[in-house]
């Protein structure tokens, strides 16, 4: 065999088996949830409590109110409506939703994105249902 030839390189991974975890020092989480409250889509062990008029609050694990959240609203009820995100909290945060015509409030689906700094967790896991 050549010494220049050309050899297979295992995969490097940092997954605190094989070598130490990595931790990114930003980490982006996204979600989906239903006008009633319930989750389309959140990192394992993440909640929605939801009071059926219009405020949901997501609990999650992250332990840090070092946080911004981004919502978009997603369903089709013909309603314009603007949302209200609550302070970040250490284990959760507050949306609440209104119709932008008179400020009544109302329940929508939406989409978040929650930018965390200082991240001190690995990658999160997804369950869809």
């Amino acid at each position: 065999m050549s010494p220049y030839s050309v050899g297979k390189i295992p995969h490097h991974i940092h997954n605190n088996i094989d070598s130490p975890y990595a931790f990114t020092p930003i980490m982006t989480y996204i979600g989906a949830i239903i006008y009633d409250g319930s989750i389309a889509l959140a990192p394992n062990g993440w909640t929605v409590d939801f009071d059926g008029i219009n405020d949901y609050t997501i609990t999650h694990n992250l332990g840090s109110d070092l946080y911004a959240v981004n919502v978009t609203s997603a369903q089709g009820n013909n309603e314009v409506v603007t949302a209200v995100v609550g302070p970040p909290f250490p284990n959760s945060f507050d949306v609440s939703w209104f119709k932008t015509v008179d400020a009544s409030k109302i329940a929508s689906s939406f989409y978040f994105t929650l930018t965390a700094v200082k991240n001190t967790h690995q990658y999160p896991n997804y369950s869809q249902t």
